[in-house]
């Protein structure tokens, strides 16, 4: 009998091994737990991942059906990034979503119809300069908080792009109990209006 090889760590199509379990098929072929590129994780036999007969979790078969002339949905590079940042713990981004608690419509991450559900929900992307943005920065991918922005909107939208000091973000509370309008602070931060009402709700670690 040869040597056994592990395949932990290794990556087949779009599954990567991530654990050997103490479980095998009727074959005697050590089954896997692999974590495929969507963030869904499953079980496959060595066998399969071998030979191509899994190649993903199903969502695979879901992106091939958005092919169409040779290429991908032009969207859907934006909805696999937005799962990747939120669900993958190797994703570099996954400290500033996933790791502070962002999280995604469950109809999204479906790996049957999660892709055509996305694109169903979202608004028309105006152009190609602009990329998907969370309306409420504090809350997850969901119908109703998703748009589409320039990434000057998006840096707009930052309140650390507005106030850089509890000092500063204590006058434009004070300024606001004074009678002064969110609108007419925004337009003197050069900011959103959103941005002034976080701060205001103390909604920013301000």
């Amino acid at each position: 009998m040869g040597k056994f090889i592990s395949l932990v760590n290794q990556v087949f199509n779009y599954l990567t091994v991530i654990n050997k379990t103490d479980k095998r098929t009727n074959n005697g072929s050590v089954i896997y737990e692999c974590v495929c590129r969507c963030g869904k994780i499953i079980e496959v036999p060595a066998y399969c991942l071998k030979n191509g007969n899994t190649k993903s979790c199903g969502c695979f078969k879901i992106e091939k059906a958005t092919v169409h002339g040779g290429s991908y949905h032009q969207l859907y590079p934006t909805y696999h990034n937005m799962i990747m940042r939120c669900t993958n713990p190797n994703n570099p981004s996954y400290k500033d979503y996933g790791e502070q608690g962002i999280t995604i419509c469950p109809d999204w991450l479906d790996p049957k119809n999660g892709f055509i559900q996305f694109i169903t929900d979202l608004p028309p992307k105006p152009g190609p300069e602009y990329t998907l943005e969370r309306i409420n920065v504090y809350d997850g991918y969901y119908p109703g908080n998703v748009t589409w922005a320039t990434l000057v909107d998006q840096q707009r939208n930052r309140t650390n792009n507005v106030v850089h000091s509890m000092q500063e973000a204590e006058e434009v509370r004070i300024a606001y109990h004074n009678g002064k309008s969110v609108a007419s602070i925004a337009k003197e931060k050069n900011c959103s209006n959103s941005a002034i009402d976080r701060i205001i709700r103390k909604d920013t670690w301000y």
